[in-house]
């Protein structure tokens, strides 16, 4: 038996969801209490197949993560993902579609990092995982948009809304060029864990003497 791709539970099984929601929510009269009233956990990287030799050279470390290179070998599963995704944008919910990043039980606990762009690398545990899609729900600034997420735990927890702020920083997409990867988050952050509004380049958060400075 051959495996057809779009009667997978990534496409025909979200369609399946999202039309029996949009039934649901049509027969009711009073609104929903949610900004969001369906959130797809979806992946990392499910544009990167496509990408042109531009995007690849612009984000060599996103371009080369494992399961790009073997989508063709497992079914195109990053391919059936994004044609899930598009299956919530097609219709009228209000949704939020969540692409982790690598997930990984052993990662440490820490601080959730948002990106939108499907740029991101990094790792996730499940628990943080499941935490994060429960709370954007309630989180407007997630609403009809993917992105991705990773944690990092050399910073401690924030709140869900404070974390989601902090990717339409007007200064992030210039410090996410200069420092790709995970290095920028130790520049852009303070040691308090605390977006910095005035970042400086140099030096870094290792350094005791900036360390001090930011107590």
């Amino acid at each position: 038996m051959l495996f057809n791709p779009s009667g997978s539970a990534d496409v025909k099984g979200v369609r399946n969801a999202v039309q029996a929601l949009e039934a649901s929510l049509s027969q009711r009269s009073e609104e929903s209490q949610f900004p969001v009233n369906f959130v797809l956990l979806s992946s990392a990287a499910v544009t990167r197949p496509s990408w042109t030799e531009e995007q690849k050279a612009a984000n060599p470390e996103a371009a080369e993560v494992p399961i790009v290179k073997l989508n063709s070998y497992f079914f195109r599963i990053l391919d059936m993902k994004r044609n899930g995704e598009k299956e919530v944008e097609a219709s009228n919910l209000n949704y939020s579609i969540v692409r982790v990043c690598a997930l990984n039980d052993n990662h440490p606990r820490g601080r959730a990092v948002f990106n939108s762009g499907d740029t991101a690398t990094g790792r996730i545990c499940r628990d943080d995982a499941a935490q994060i899609l429960a709370g954007a729900l309630a989180e407007p600034a997630l609403a009809n948009r993917p992105v991705e997420v990773f944690v990092t735990d050399s910073l401690a927890p924030v709140a869900l809304s404070e974390a989601v702020a902090d990717m339409d920083r007007p200064d992030r997409d210039e410090f996410m060029r200069r420092y790709p990867g995970s290095s920028w988050i130790t520049k852009w952050y303070g040691g308090d864990g605390k977006a910095d509004t005035n970042p400086t380049p140099e030096p870094m958060m290792s350094d005791p003497e900036w360390k001090k400075s930011k107590k």
